[in-house]
């Protein structure tokens, strides 16, 4: 009789366990009878039930955009998500704050976020868009070619804004001509058709009030021969797929602060950009392959280079004097890098810090790098110099300091031939090696800056605005999470006019004229040692 007891009670528990198992919830409660989803955990003690919708990070599926809302997965109570999905929330909605660009129907924006282009018909009130504020330009001065118009000068047109239409009596405009708005000192802005595959020489030079200079696209898409203003005289045949921007086009527009280069310009001339003493960037589409003599020479302003994929030669002086480019990343399309065509020796400040040179450059000119000092480094793909890279291709104006840093082989390699690193910080540069920090080499007038002009006779000025009064030189730094002494300042490394330097204890070694250039405006200055002299 006992054992039939016992065995009773045993399958009553195995039956009440079996039951407990299809009931319970995750956290011991009885099922609600929902019909959402129920995964068995993996001891079968329980199964989620995914009926809460929590609109959390842990739980998303995907984020909001522009026209949708938010997707997230329904959880369990416990924490756990299942597979089914609700939306929560609102879309973002478009944002469109980008320039707001015109043609001649419509204008548009972009979006931030999503690139989606808001395009909206002209609102016209006496010829002019009272949202855009474009405006139809006419009595320009143009003269026929059997290819189209070509638009010679601003004839009887008014305005400080220029828009030149696609076609002119039904004809396309596909060029501009050389000098034909030279001096204007009017203009703010020009906008062209794309239809224009030709600037000729000196077509917009030294107009000093020229801010903006748009491209605009024309659909659809003209079908147009090219004509080459340039090089046209008045009782000569256009030249077909002429897509030069001429020598000189934009020489000395100061106050030129955005330019469209166009797909489809392969050259850009000689001195074609010299000069624009504010333009702070630019886009080098990829059709260019040529950028020719001084053609961005005195920017002085210009921080960004975005070169195209397409660009083969970089010319003589083509960006000499650029003493703002931070870095310069040559793309590995290019064969020929030409004399001086980086040369930032200009007894100012140069804030050239780094420069990537891939190997398929297998020629470069005399200075093509010079600096006033050895403070930019260069890293090329090349594991030595070609035999075309011209000896003092590295050259420093100052000769006692060598020639700039140069890392061969950066695809494998991040130090010199003497086995350093070089590293900013704060800064100040330093080279690194077996824990211990050197001072480097630093860039001219360290705290210095500079502000551009160009005066009435042509000429850059230069006036000296801001500058810090005391540099302090650090005991130790710290890079990628390693921390190295300060031990020593290199030889020629402090070209400052700060009042006052400040050395750390740290310091054993002081090499050759390090701080000597600290006297070069003679003026007085401290030096503080925080050491001892047994140190």
């Amino acid at each position: 009789m006992k054992k039939k007891l016992i065995a009773l009670l045993i399958a009553s528990a195995m039956l009440a366990t079996t039951g407990l198992l299809g009931v319970a919830g995750c956290n011991g409660s009885k099922d609600d009878g929902t019909d959402k989803d129920q995964i068995e955990t993996p001891d079968n003690t329980h199964s989620h039930t995914f009926d809460k919708q929590v609109a959390e990070e842990k739980f998303i599926k995907t984020a909001a955009t522009c026209t949708e809302k938010a997707v997230y997965y329904y959880s369990c109570e416990c924490g756990e998500k299942g597979t089914e999905i609700f939306e929560s929330g609102t879309a973002l909605g478009h944002n469109y704050t980008g320039k707001l660009r015109f043609d001649e129907h419509s204008h548009w924006q972009l979006c931030d976020r999503c690139n989606q282009t808001i395009t909206v018909v002209h609102e016209m009130n006496d010829n002019s868009c009272g949202v855009c504020g474009y405006h139809a330009t006419e009595g320009l001065a143009t003269f026929s070619v059997s290819d189209g118009v070509c638009v010679t000068g601003i004839g009887e047109a008014t305005g400080d804004k220029i828009f030149i239409p696609s076609q002119i009596d039904g004809a396309p405009v596909i060029a501009i001509g050389n000098e034909a708005f030279s001096d204007n000192e009017t203009i703010t802005r020009i906008v062209v058709p794309d239809t224009v595959k030709s600037i000729g020489n000196l077509a917009f030079s030294n107009c000093k009030n020229l801010k903006e200079f748009w491209v605009y696209e024309v659909k659809p898409s003209s079908t147009a021969k090219t004509f080459n203003a340039a090089s046209r005289t008045d009782d000569s045949e256009p030249a077909d797929n002429a897509t030069e921007i001429g020598e000189g086009a934009f020489l000395k527009c100061a106050n030129l602060i955005e330019i469209d280069i166009p797909e489809g310009v392969t050259c850009i001339g000689n001195q074609a950009f010299n000069a624009c003493l504010n333009l702070k960037e630019i886009k080098i589409p990829d059709s260019v392959t040529a950028i020719n003599l001084s053609a961005f020479g005195s920017c002085v302003s210009l921080k960004n280079i975005d070169f195209g994929a397409g660009l083969k030669t970089i010319g003589d002086g083509a960006f000499c004097y650029c003493v703002n480019l931070q870095s310069v990343d040559i793309p590995s399309s290019v064969t020929e890098i030409g004399e001086s065509a980086f040369l930032h020796s200009w007894g100012v400040p140069s804030e050239l810090r780094s420069v990537y040179i891939p190997d398929s450059v297998v020629k470069i000119g005399k200075d093509a790098f010079q600096g006033d000092r050895a403070y930019c480094i260069i890293y090329c793909e090349a594991k030595s110099k070609p035999d075309n890279w011209d000896d003092d291709w590295n050259s420093i104006l100052d000769s006692r300091q060598g020639y700039a840093p140069v890392i061969w082989d950066c695809k494998h390699n991040d130090k010199d031939e003497n086995g350093y690193k070089y590293v900013l910080v704060d800064d100040l540069s330093f080279a690194i090696k077996d824990g211990e920090a050197t001072v480097a080499i630093q860039k001219q007038f360290l705290g210095i800056k500079y502000d551009f002009r160009l005066n009435d006779d042509g000429l850059i000025s230069l006036e000296e605005v801001d500058e810090i009064e005391k540099i302090i030189i650090p005991e130790s730094i710290s890079y990628e999470g390693v921390n190295y002494a300060v031990t020593a300042i290199s030889d020629y490394a402090l070209a400052s006019t700060a009042n006052e330097i400040e050395i750390p204890a740290s310091i054993k070694n002081i090499g050759t004229e390090a701080i000597s250039s600290l006297i070069m405006k003679n003026r007085n200055y401290d030096i503080i040692y925080k050491g001892t002299i047994a140190d």
